[in-house]
């Protein structure tokens, strides 16, 4: 039988450039209300309408399950960077499995269209250890398919 060994070749590097977009340390905001988890975001070349703070917002209920880390932004960048051809840079420690499993996402749309999509280059300072997962909780995201809702039904306890 063929045995086949996978070999990553992470595009992640500590090498920061002039022309990359940078996601500062991260915060937590408690209000009244609410809990926001915020980091300020420097563009490469500034554009109007671009905001200069990235934020996600829960109910206060959800406080003890966030911490001030860097993927959830290193995430919703991607994109934009994929479409902007700009590097991220972040000066925290983030998942080593985030940086590979972004690393494969991104070649896998650039294959498919490498006029439109560019591989995402993670330049990062060092990585995180995996915490091990304690609880079956989880959120499930669909286009409303079968596909989607035999996900969410298969995950569930």
């Amino acid at each position: 039988m063929l045995r086949v060994q996978r070999i990553c070749f992470f595009l992640t590097s500590n090498v920061r450039t002039a022309r990359s977009m940078r996601i500062g340390h991260p915060e937590v905001v408690v209000d009244a209300e609410s809990v926001t988890l915020q980091a300020r975001i420097a563009f490469a070349h500034r554009r109007e309408g671009f905001p200069d703070r990235l934020w996600f917002r829960y109910p206060r209920s959800l406080e003890s399950f966030l911490r001030p880390a860097a993927e959830p932004f290193v995430v919703a960048l991607s994109s934009l960077a994929s479409a902007l051809g700009e590097p991220i840079d972040v000066s925290l420690p983030i998942s080593e499995r985030l940086s590979v499993g972004l690393e494969e996402y991104w070649t896998i749309f650039n294959r498919w269209d490498p006029y439109r999509f560019r591989p995402v280059t993670l330049n990062c300072d060092s990585y995180t250890a995996e915490m091990p997962v304690t609880a079956r909780a989880g959120a499930v995201a669909g286009a409303g398919t079968w596909r989607s809702s035999f996900l969410g039904w298969s995950c569930a306890p």
